[in-house]
């Protein structure tokens, strides 16, 4: 019998943008955690898709995801995610902890796939660090904690968007090409997320890429010069996602 993965990944939509690779080939292995419900507080997200409240936008996320799971044949059962608004993460770090934690413990996967520490994004490098932390709190037991993988994502590469590589060499990189109906089936998944066109069209169909995940020191800027979420103005400086990493380890 094959063993499960675990996807944790930040936001509805990263998880077919990192893992389409698995969620083509095994879907019926893979199980997804969501650390956040995708809606923040800043009305202009929202109100720019029409919807009427932060809520009303992360049901219509929600709603995205399984529509964008569907494709996959991945079922609902198959799916968490918890109620943390976009972007607040990083300030719920121990509840994220705790919750990948369980899921570790309660399905034991043989892999987790999760996103990189990079500066792109404050929930992912938030997910990555509770992906980190639960499985060395495993490991600190004399359990056998999974092999843990991170996919590209993207970060600031000369102070722009970057979406095709990792943010620096660490360990060797696996390219996994998508046959074209395997490309297309990701497509008709990605195409299901009407309200996140914008920054899917900046990510390329093939191929996947992933990594053994190197050991990040957290309460370190990943790279010199602006974060891409600090170009964004998403809310943090690395001086705040520092100062709560440090807290929760």
């Amino acid at each position: 019998m094959q063993q499960e993965t675990l996807i944790v990944v930040a936001h509805p939509d990263d998880e077919t943008l990192g893992c389409a690779h698995e969620l083509l080939r095994r879907p019926d292995q893979c199980r997804i955690l969501h650390t956040t419900d995708g809606g923040p507080f800043e009305e202009r997200f929202w109100g720019q898709a029409g919807a009427a409240s932060r809520e009303e936008y992360a049901v219509r996320r929600r709603a995205e995801l399984l529509a964008a799971m569907r494709v996959f044949g991945v079922e609902e059962r198959q799916l968490e995610m918890l109620p943390v608004p976009d972007r607040e993460a990083a300030r719920q770090l121990p509840l994220l902890i705790a919750e990948v934690s369980a899921r570790l413990r309660a399905f034991q996967p043989a892999v987790v796939y999760t996103h990189p520490f990079e500066g792109g994004h404050p929930d992912h490098d938030a997910t990555a660090l509770a992906v980190q932390r639960a499985i060395a709190m495993l490991q600190a037991e004399g359990l056998a904690g999974p092999e843990r993988r991170e996919f590209t994502g993207y970060h600031a590469r000369n102070g722009e968007f970057y979406s095709d590589g990792f943010l620096y060499e660490a360990n060797a990189v696996v390219q996994v090409p998508l046959a074209k109906p395997e490309a297309a089936q990701k497509k008709a998944a990605l195409d299901c997320y009407a309200s996140q066109q914008r920054v899917i069209a900046r990510f390329s169909l093939s191929p996947q890429r992933w990594r053994i995940a190197p050991l990040y020191d957290f309460t370190m800027r990943p790279h010199a010069g602006p974060l891409y979420y600090e170009i964004r103005k998403m809310g943090y400086r690395f001086e705040d996602f520092a100062a709560v990493a440090a807290a929760a380890l």
